[in-house]
């Protein structure tokens, strides 16, 4: 069945009449036609069958309305696959809004989303959330004597090498410049620092004879913050950052090339 609509309307530019598709339905075709002042005594509740009822009006209204319909009414199946097809570049789009171009690790949107997540994950299983905030030490002095696209190369390899590390869970971003940031879910600080360990070790096996740089690494987990308990998770997750991003402070000052761990207790 074809359903059809009118709507009292005056489009000057358009000879009089426009058009325009209302919706499609599984079943049935429902249009909206947009005309001339001369269909407002054509005006009905109810949709239009156009089977039967297109004889109510004068001929001359018919034959537009059937050169409308012919021109501007597009088929429901083109109409599914335009929006199946819109769909799936969204989600593609917001794949790439969350991702570092440069190293193809998760960007510091991502990290966002992820410490979201994580962090409810945590609360509903009643496990703790570790992070660890890395720092290529020395990575400036490659740029200024080497040049950014040795930087950039050491910054994609870093990468691929913390990936080839890290367990299936664990989720790794570029936090900006030369910072990583690797959430482990159902991680306490001491598993945390284990794995910080083998990550700061495979930067200086693979990157400090050649490009003289390590990494300096803080770790903190989740059980550390007794102190914001009935917080909100923005302040929750604020704090978290802010520990380990201390921890990675200390592990600079300590004289780099260290891992740090921040402990409450």
């Amino acid at each position: 069945m074809h359903k059809l609509y009118l709507v009292e309307s005056r489009v000057e530019d358009f000879g009089g009449n426009q058009v325009a598709s209302r919706g499609v339905g599984p079943e049935e075709k429902e249009y909206l036609i947009r005309g001339a002042e001369d269909v407002s005594d054509f005006l009905e509740e109810e949709p239009l069958d156009l089977g039967k009822d297109l004889e109510k009006f004068p001929k001359r209204l018919r034959k537009r309305i059937r050169e409308l319909l012919e021109k501007y009414i597009t088929p429901s199946s083109e109409i599914e696959d335009l929006v199946a097809e819109s769909l799936r570049a969204n989600e593609e789009l917001n794949k790439i809004a969350m991702i570092d171009t440069l190293t193809e690790v998760g960007n510091r949107r991502f990290l966002g989303r992820q410490l979201e997540q994580e962090f409810a994950r945590a609360e509903r299983t009643e496990k703790p959330l570790s992070i660890i905030f890395i720092d290529l030490d020395h990575f400036k002095e490659v740029n200024d004597t080497k040049g950014h696209g040795v930087g950039d190369r050491v910054l994609q390899d870093v990468a691929k090498l913390f990936k080839g590390i890290i367990r299936g869970q664990d989720t790794i971003s570029r936090y900006g410049g030369d910072e990583f940031t690797i959430l482990l879910p159902a991680t306490d600080i001491e598993g945390a620092t284990k794995l910080a360990e083998k990550l700061r070790k495979g930067v200086e096996d693979n990157m400090l004879e050649e490009y003289g740089v390590t990494a300096s690494i803080g770790v903190t987990d989740s059980i550390q913050i007794e102190s914001l308990k009935g917080k909100t998770n923005s302040e929750f997750l604020k704090e978290l950052q802010k520990l380990a991003d201390e921890a990675l402070y200390a592990a600079k000052k300590g004289g780099r090339n260290q891992v740090s761990m921040f402990s409450s207790f």
